[in-house]
């Protein structure tokens, strides 16, 4: 199961005793500030939580999956998070979540052997 950023604002809203209205303007507000501070290339760090950077990739070649064809992939700036040590102590210590039980697949029949050829 994924968060929404909607999961965030109703969050923030309960959690701050704030309409949504005002959590959704804090939220993008906080969104928008981290986005800002990347184009500038500033480091972004939340004490506890982590740190966003703005990267560059490097250029290189790739190939085209429908034609096969070698295509130049131009170096650009990516999104990079690093965890802090507060956020990675709370995750190693959440206990883990149990994997959906999986359903078996249906045996497939086994395949007639051929039998000699007439002609």
């Amino acid at each position: 199961m994924a968060v929404s950023k909607a999961d965030i604002v109703d969050a923030v809203a309960a959690s701050c005793d704030i309409t949504k209205a005002k959590a959704g303007c804090a939220v993008n507000a906080v969104f928008d500030c981290i986005v800002e501070s990347l184009k500038k290339d500033e480091k972004v760090t939340v004490v506890g939580f982590g740190t966003f950077e703005a990267r560059m990739s490097k250029a290189r070649m790739g190939r085209d999956p429908r034609t096969g064809a070698s295509i130049h992939i131009p170096a650009k700036k990516v999104p990079k998070f690093k965890a802090g040590k507060t956020l990675k102590d709370e995750l190693a210590a959440a206990p883990p979540t149990p994997e959906p039980p999986t359903t078996p697949e249906e045996p497939t029949p086994e395949e007639p052997t051929p039998g000699p050829t007439i002609y």
